[in-house]
């Protein structure tokens, strides 16, 4: 029988206080049902749903055995606030970790394609396998909880604001025009963020410029590590999504892309294996997340 609590490295921070320990709760018929519910349009709101069957406290907050209770008045399931605001990198990790403590701990007959033979292979993932990336956990650990809480992201070209008539020719924006701005603070996305966005969660692309823009804090300009200049909060909102959709150039679309779903540690939902074939090379064993909680 598995050890049902563990500690999350980031965990959740709610009204000011931060919890990493969390127990889960056996499964039984609600639970089955919640987990085996799909909801295809809904993908974020399906995971939300899995995690609040399935956990039974993270620090002091009871969560799975209300929800359960609730489901059988209701026969749906309310997503607690504690589930909503668990970063998302937490969530990739509590999927697998209620599916290898509380369901199974593989998943059976996945296509696996070695890049270096070509040869394709059906195998079952064992999901036991799966461990953070020590680089990684090496560099979260390094920073201090302020440094987690926020994602810097420091563009290669930068964006140059374009002039808006009858605003930017105010006095009070003296300057923003001139001014190439080279650093984006977004906060650490969260569930409720990517509910919030799903129903572009077909097209990948669009939906992390979406969530970018709902976590964006500030634009600077930066210069020898130090902010000379903020562009002002009224015209971050007024240029809205344009930023992401029309001003910044590519590489800077891909930085800030890939610093949302990397600054923290998460399961990944691979690990690597000797391919059998004559070069024996590792190749990584991959699962895609639809493929969790098959019956």
């Amino acid at each position: 029988m598995k050890e049902l609590s563990f500690e999350l490295p980031v965990g959740l921070t709610l009204r000011g206080e931060n919890y990493k320990n969390v127990e889960l709760l056996r499964t039984n018929g609600v639970a089955e049902k919640i987990f085996l519910t799909r909801i295809s349009e809904k993908p974020f709101t399906w995971q939300g749903n899995v995690l609040a069957a399935g956990i039974k406290s993270i620090g002091p907050i009871e969560i799975g055995a209300e929800v359960r209770k609730k489901y059988l008045e209701d026969n749906a399931v309310t997503i607690p606030e504690a589930i909503l605001k668990l970063p998302l990198a937490e969530v990739n990790t509590l999927l697998v970790e209620i599916h290898r403590r509380l369901w199974k701990s593989f998943i059976p007959k996945q296509e696996i394609i070695c890049k270096y033979c070509g040869k394709k292979l059906i195998a079952d993932i064992d999901l036991d396998k799966i461990k953070y990336d020590e680089d990684e956990m090496e560099r979260f650990n390094a920073l201090s909880e302020t440094e987690y809480e926020t994602i810097n992201v420091d563009l290669e070209d930068g964006w140059q604001p374009m002039a808006i008539p009858k605003i930017t020719s105010r006095p009070e924006y003296a300057g923003v025009c001139d001014t190439v701005y080279n650093r984006f603070v977004l906060r650490v996305p969260l569930l409720e963020d990517a509910i919030r966005q799903e129903h572009h969660a077909s097209d990948s692309i669009g939906f992390w410029r979406k969530v970018a823009m709902d976590c964006l804090v500030a634009i600077q300009y930066v210069k020898d590590g130090a902010v000379v200049d903020t562009l002002p909060e009224e015209l971050r909102v007024g240029y809205g999504l344009k930023i992401f959709n029309e001003y910044l150039s590519g590489k800077d679309l891909r930085l800030i892309r890939s610093s949302l779903t990397e600054h923290l540690p998460t399961l990944p939902y691979a690990y690597y294996e000797t391919c059998g074939c004559d070069q024996q090379r590792e190749i990584p064993m991959v699962m895609e997340a639809s493929s969790f909680f098959s019956e």
